[in-house]
């Protein structure tokens, strides 16, 4: 176990409580110190002892902190992964709101299009009404006088 962290003769010489501490910090975050610290001041006279069982935990401590930080890593990578298709989502959803407004502006112009057409069919409309009306008047003046025309001839011929 020692040798997979380069450390093969850290234990094989008899080394001051400082230096074992000393030359387990450089192992990283697998030690606790504190847990480390306690069992010499507990076994002053077999600490070696203490600490050599320790870190013969090493391996399953090893292999389930390896395990929950590939299993950490996966879940990051889930995260990350759901992370982006929410942005792809967002994105999606700023676009069809956008095409949505888009429409909407179309559709104004359209209506403001079709408002002036229609007006400007309804000033159109008026104005034959009123030289349709004019043109009524005129040949309903044409046909008294022709009314008129006819007694007075009538009048005369009898």
């Amino acid at each position: 176990m020692s040798q997979i962290f380069g450390y093969s003769s850290i234990f094989h010489e008899r080394h001051e409580i400082y230096d074992v501490f000393s030359d387990l910090a450089t192992i990283g975050l697998l030690v606790d110190f504190r847990i480390l610290r306690a069992i010499a001041i507990e076994h002053p006279f077999d600490a070696d002892a203490a600490v050599l069982d320790v870190l013969s935990e090493f391996p399953n401590l090893a292999t389930v902190i390896f395990g929950s930080m590939e299993s950490i890593i996966n879940t990051m990578r889930e995260v990350e992964v759901q992370e982006k298709a929410v942005d792809i989502v967002q994105e999606e959803a700023s676009r069809g709101g956008l095409d949505i407004m888009v429409k909407v502006e179309e559709l104004k112009r359209m209506l403001a299009h079709a408002k002036d057409a229609n007006d400007m069919h309804a000033g159109q409309v008026f104005g034959d009404k009123a030289i349709l009306a004019t043109e009524a008047r005129e040949l309903q003046s044409r046909l008294l006088n022709l009314s008129d025309e006819r007694d007075k001839s009538l009048a005369i011929l009898n």
